[in-house]
């Protein structure tokens, strides 16, 4: 089965990473984290054009479908596969920043520490 097929069994799905692994990191992460993560971030998916905002703006971090004129102060575009991999610890994020699989526009920090959350 493809990696990217959005199978309810398969952890790596990109709604499986965003809407439920990072919710559930954010809150073991804590109040720590609350004081460096006050932002809004979208994450779009490059196949298909699905761009998802993560908004930390509030005391519980909200993951929702948003439309192509959303904005936010991060948006983090990269492939699907790509997104997987950094979930998996199979890629460094920050690796896939200089070599241009992952593209940051507007503030960094927020888009390193959400991948910080991910990592296994």
């Amino acid at each position: 089965m493809n990696e990217t097929s959005e199978n309810p069994k398969n952890p790596w799905q990109v709604s499986e990473i965003l809407e439920k692994r990072l919710p559930d990191r954010a809150r073991q992460a804590g109040d720590r984290l609350r004081t460096i993560l006050t932002a809004k971030i979208i994450v779009e998916l490059t196949e298909t054009k699905r761009r998802l905002m993560i908004d930390w703006t509030t005391k519980q971090m909200a993951v929702s479908l948003v439309s192509p004129e959303a904005t936010a102060d991060t948006v983090i575009r990269l492939s699907e596969r790509t997104l997987q991999a950094i979930a998996r610890g199979d890629l460094n994020p920050q690796l896939a920043i200089v070599s241009g699989t992952v593209f940051i526009s507007g503030k960094t920090e927020p888009a390193l520490y959400l991948f910080n959350l991910l990592l296994d």
